[in-house]
């Protein structure tokens, strides 16, 4: 039997166009999400026991905790926390859509790569080339050898929050109001 010359695979064929192919894309992209619930989110019923003996009732509903005057309800205004890639402004009001999502993990995904790799690789250089293998001793010495020497452009912050290093711990951190 002889191979078809000339024969043109469709489907090929319609995805050298890219129109087609972005059509393609996005039913796939549909396809694969779907359009339901997930299968964790529907809300479980008890099924009643086969031979006849009545079912245990449910269990009472968890206390609320009670707040006591002691616990502060705010943080008090010099906390301070590591500083991931959830906490700057860019990419947080997108995700939880089937067009939002992606734009949420791109932003997400940027500020990772920045504090757990960027960031994380400037500081073992700066420790290799220390002859006592030390971090910068203060905040101006991080920004200016770290940041601004490695070319690392810090995500905004929320209104109020600033970026921080502490030489202590040798991590940066962010000072909340």
């Amino acid at each position: 039997m002889e191979p078809a010359i000339g024969r043109i695979n469709p489907i090929r064929f319609a995805l050298r166009s890219p129109r087609m192919a972005r059509t393609a894309g996005l039913v796939f992209l549909v396809t694969m999400a779907g359009c339901g619930p997930n299968a964790d989110s529907r809300p479980t019923t008890p099924v009643p026991p086969a031979d006849g003996a009545v079912a245990p009732p449910p269990p009472p509903p968890p206390a609320a905790p009670v707040a006591t005057s002691a616990a502060p309800t705010t943080a008090p205004p010099s906390q301070a926390t590591v500083v991931t890639a959830d906490d700057p402004v860019k990419g947080k009001r997108y995700g939880g859509g089937i067009i939002t999502e992606p734009l949420h993990q791109r932003f997400h995904i940027a500020h990772r790569i920045i504090f757990e790799i960027q960031i994380p690789d400037a500081m073992r250089l700066y420790k290799a080339s220390d002859p006592n293998n030390r971090g910068p001793k203060s905040h101006e010495e991080f920004m200016e050898r770290i940041i601004k020497e490695n070319g690392i452009e810090l995500p905004k912050l929320p209104a109020g929050n600033e970026y921080f290093f502490d030489a202590e711990s040798e991590q940066l951190m962010m000072r909340h109001p």
